[in-house]
């Protein structure tokens, strides 16, 4: 009979969890928040990585004051704070809306090329 192969739960021992799967999880937020942090330098907000673990506990069958094992479910979350762009001037038109191209932040400001010269 195969002998079942115990680990202690750690941080070093997430790799060994669903085929590596976890540790990978963990990597794509940091991949993700670090990518965040070299896009937005003067974002001074800050960006979070969680890694949660949730037990419950599974009661021995014959006796329920036994803990026979815990189910264990791990979830990992980022947050990167929320992209605002420029105020951008846009007038209500009934196609929806209207902006300056060349000038979004000023509706009434003149294009720089005159009209149908755009070279």
């Amino acid at each position: 009979m195969a002998r079942i192969q115990e680990r202690d739960l750690t941080f070093d021992s997430l790799e060994d969890l669903s085929d590596g799967r976890i540790a990978m999880l963990l990597k794509r937020h940091f991949t993700q928040v670090s990518g965040d942090c070299m896009n937005r330098p003067n974002d001074k907000s800050k960006r979070k990585v969680i890694l949660e673990f949730s037990f419950t506990p599974v009661p021995d069958h014959d006796d329920l004051s036994v803990c026979e094992r815990v189910d264990c479910e791990i979830e990992c979350k980022s947050k990167v704070p929320v992209y605002r762009s420029k105020i951008i001037q846009m007038r209500p038109h009934r196609s929806g809306f209207i902006f300056n191209q060349d000038f979004p932040d000023d509706l009434n400001q003149p294009s720089l090329y005159p009209e149908g010269d755009e070279t």
